[in-house]
């Protein structure tokens, strides 16, 4: 099987996470972008045009980051990362579904301003003052009584959420933000997972996809300086 996209990609980690924990990171081609984004091979694959998705070895192709990571969950072998009860597979299908719907929403005017240089300053500042806050507001509402992001094990919903604290980190503290806030079960759960080494992996490759996405940009430029 190949997995396709990068892992500035907080879905594409969510997935990446997934396969790290099964110890199959060796087991599952990592394929980047083939031909790019936008290029005729990577529509044919997934004509949404998004990362990432996975080709499954009988040719066919899985999209979205969670359907991918819940899917790789069932057929590797490994410990699981989905609770068999049916409660805690709601927890954990609830959290990621906020952080999907409302948590990364409300982060996209930030990261196209500092990583594509597309910067609306109308759409930044709702994000930062309403929709940000707003989407922690629930997560904090939402989140159980465990010692992880769903359950007192780790699980998706915690690799949903552990790409998002890099973009944090990277990215978001030049708009102010710098945490969680005053919201003390997000604020526990980062203070349990910031040192597992399931997190300093996932950021580690993020550091890298965002430093070599830099380097495309500053050689496109200097490439349109010369003409």
């Amino acid at each position: 099987m190949q997995l396709c996209g990068v892992s500035l990609s907080p879905f594409y980690e969510r997935v990446l996470m997934v396969i790290e924990t099964k110890g199959a990171l060796d087991k599952i081609e990592q394929s980047g972008i083939p031909g790019g984004f936008k290029s005729a091979q990577h529509m044919e694959h997934n004509p949404l045009g998004l990362i990432p998705y996975l080709i499954k070895d009988d040719g066919s192709v899985l999209p979205e980051g969670q359907v991918i990571a819940e899917y790789l969950d069932r057929v590797l072998e490994g410990p699981s990362v989905m609770p068999v009860d049916a409660d805690g597979a709601a927890n954990v299908q609830l959290v990621c579904r906020l952080v999907d719907l409302y948590v990364v929403r409300a982060t996209t005017p930030m990261l196209r301003a500092l990583v594509f240089n597309n910067r609306n300053e109308e759409e930044i500042t709702k994000a930062v003052s309403t929709d940000w806050p707003a989407a922690l507001d629930m997560l904090e509402h939402f989140k159980p009584d465990t010692k992880f992001a769903a359950a007192n094990v780790l699980t998706i919903a915690d690799y949903s959420l552990i790409p998002l604290m890099f973009q944090m980190q990277t990215f978001f503290v030049h708009f102010g933000i710098a945490g969680f806030g005053n919201r003390p079960k997000l604020n526990a759960w980062w203070n349990t997972v910031k040192d597992l080494d399931v997190v300093k992996n996932s950021h580690s490759r993020m550091a890298i996809s965002f430093q070599m996405i830099r380097d495309a940009q500053e050689k496109a430029a200097a490439k349109s300086r010369e003409k």
